[in-house]
C-alpha cells in the first residue's frame, strides 16, 4: 500500500507540473521537459538520504505524460509523427514490446515487471516521437538545443566541484567518488554527456562555428574538469576513442601550434586539478584503488572486470565485476534452449522495492545484472534481444540522409560508436540522457538554424 499510495502522488506531482504547461507555449514546455534530463532523480536517496525507491521511476512517468500532454494539446501532430516514426524504432520497439509479453506469459512473469522491464523503450521511442513533433512543427532548432547542452556542460563543472565538497562524509562511508554525478544519476552519464559536448563543439569549430562565444583551448579544458573529477578511469579510454573517431568523420586536423597550446593546456589543468584533489584530501579520504596508477595494472584490470562477488565499498556492499554480470547472465539463460533465445522476460535482472522481483535478481541479490546493457538485455531477452540491439544500432551508424549535413552525420556516426562500447560499461538504454541525445541527432532535421 505505501508504494501504491507513493506512486499516486508521484503521478499528481508529475502531472501537476505537465498539465500546468497549459497556460504557457509549447516550445517553453519542451524546455521543462528537457531539463528534467538533468536532474538526478535515482541519487536523491544518496545524496539527501531519502526512502524512496519510486523517485527512480519519475523519468519515465515524466516523458509518458509529456507525450500525454502534447497529444491533448497538439493531437493531429503527435498522432502524424507516431505514424512517420523511425522505421528502426518502430520495428525495434514492436519486437522487443511482442517478446516481452510472450516470455511474461510463458515465465508467468508480472505485468508490472514486465512494464518495468521496458523503460529502454519509452525512453528511446518517447524521445524520438517528441523531437520529431517539435521539428515538424518548427519548435525548436538543432544549433540552439546544442548551445544549450554546452551550458549545462558547463553547470557541470559547479556541481561536480560542489558535490566532492558537501557530499565527503558519503564519500567516506561509500569509499568511492561515484557519488560525483554532476547533473545526472551517475557519472556514466556525466562522463558520456561531457565528451559528447566536447565532440559537438570540436565538429562545430573545425567548420567555423562557434557555439560558444569563448576560446577554443578554454571550453575544451574546462569542459575535461568535470570527467576528471569523476575519477572514472574508462573516461579516458573513451576519450582516446573519440580523438580517433574526430579524426575519422569530420577530417579533424591540428597544427603544430594547436598541438603545443594543447599539451600546455593539458598540463595546466591537470596539474591544477591535482592540486585541487590535494586540497580537498582534508575533507575526504579516498579508496587506494581509486588512483590512475591502476590504469597501468594489468591484474587489477583483469579483477576489476572479471572478478567474481567483491566487497567493494566501506559499508560492505556487494556487487560484481561487470565482466562477471556477463557471465552470470549467459550462464543463466543456458540452462534452456528457449531462455538462450528469448530470455527470461522484460525486468527479470532488476532487483525491484517497487514491483515483484523475478528468481533471477533475487537469487544475487543485487542489481548488478542490470548494470550494463549485455548483461540485462542476455537476461531478459537472450541472444535475440541481443541480435536486435546491435542491429539497431549499425542502422542508426548507416543511417544515410539526404538533408543531414556533415555535422550531423559526424555527430551521429561518432556517438553512435561510442554508445555500442558503452554496452559493456554500462546501460545507455535506461538513460534518460542518452537516449534523448540518439533520438536528437539520429531525427531528421529539415535545417540545423
Amino acid at each position: 500500500m505505501y508504494n501504491i499510495f507513493n506512486l499516486i502522488l508521484l503521478i499528481v506531482f508529475s502531472s501537476l507540473i505537465i498539465f500546468g504547461s497549459f497556460t504557457i507555449k509549447i516550445r517553453t514546455s519542451f524546455y521543462i521537459y528537457l531539463s528534467s534530463l538533468f536532474f538526478p532523480f535515482n541519487y536523491l536517496q544518496r545524496y539527501f538520504e531519502i526512502e524512496n525507491p519510486l523517485l527512480r521511476w519519475f523519468p519515465y512517468i515524466f516523458i509518458i505524460l509529456y507525450l500525454t500532454y502534447l497529444l491533448i494539446r497538439i493531437p493531429k501532430p503527435v498522432v502524424k509523427s507516431i505514424s512517420h516514426l523511425n522505421k528502426y524504432v518502430k520495428i525495434y520497439s514492436f519486437l522487443i514490446i511482442i517478446l516481452s509479453l510472450f516470455t511474461m506469459i510463458i515465465e508467468n512473469n508480472s505485468l508490472m515487471m514486465t512494464l518495468q522491464g521496458l523503460k529502454s523503450i519509452i525512453l528511446l521511442a518517447g524521445n524520438f516521437i517528441i523531437i520529431k513533433i517539435l521539428i515538424n512543427n518548427n519548435y525548436i532548432k538543432f544549433t540552439e538545443i546544442l548551445k544549450i547542452f554546452l551550458i549545462f556542460a558547463f553547470v557541470n563543472i559547479f556541481m561536480t566541484i560542489s558535490q566532492i565538497y558537501f557530499l565527503s562524509n558519503k564519500i567516506i562511508y561509500y569509499g568511492t567518488r561515484d557519488l560525483i554525478t554532476g547533473l545526472f544519476n551517475n557519472y556514466f552519464d556525466l562522463v558520456f554527456f561531457q565528451i559528447f559536448c566536447i565532440i559537438v563543439y570540436i565538429v562545430y569549430w573545425r567548420n567555423q562555428i562557434k557555439l560558444i562565444k569563448l576560446p577554443f583551448f578554454f571550453v575544451i579544458g574546462f569542459l575535461l574538469i568535470p570527467i576528471i573529477l569523476s575519477n572514472s578511469r574508462a573516461a579516458w579510454l573513451y576519450i582516446i576513442i573519440s580523438i580517433f573517431l574526430l579524426i575519422k568523420y569530420s577530417r579533424l586536423r591540428f597544427s603544430k601550434k594547436e598541438i603545443s597550446l594543447m599539451v600546455s593546456l593539458g598540463i595546466i589543468v591537470i596539474a591544477g586539478l591535482i592540486t585541487f584533489n590535494n586540497i580537498m584530501e582534508g575533507f575526504y579520504t579516498e579508496r587506494s584503488n581509486d588512483s590512475y596508477a591502476y590504469l597501468f595494472n594489468y591484474d587489477y584490470i583483469k579483477n576489476y572486470i572479471f572478478t567474481d562477488d567483491v566487497i567493494a565499498r566501506e559499508d560492505n556492499t556487494v556487487h560484481m565485476s561487470r565482466g562477471f554480470t556477463v557471465i552470470i547472465a549467459y550462464e543463466e539463460i543456458k540452462k534452456s534452449i528457449l531462455n538462450s533465445i528469448i530470455g527470461y522476460g522484460s525486468g527479470t535482472t532488476t532487483l525491484s522495492q517497487v514491483v515483484d522481483t523475478h528468481s533471477l535478481a533475487s537469487k544475487y541479490n543485487t542489481n548488478d545484472l542490470s548494470r550494463i546493457s549485455i548483461s540485462r538485455i542476455l537476461g531478459d531477452f537472450g541472444f535475440l534481444g541481443i541480435s536486435l540491439t546491435v542491429i539497431l544500432l549499425i542502422l542508426f551508424y548507416l543511417n544515410k540522409n539526404n538533408r543531414a549535413t556533415v555535422k550531423i552525420i559526424s555527430l551521429r556516426k561518432i556517438f553512435t560508436v561510442l554508445i555500442i562500447l558503452s554496452l559493456i560499461y554500462f546501460d545507455p538504454f535506461e538513460s534518460p540522457i542518452m537516449m534523448f541525445i540518439i533520438a536528437f541527432i539520429h531525427s531528421n532535421w529539415k535545417s540545423e538554424n
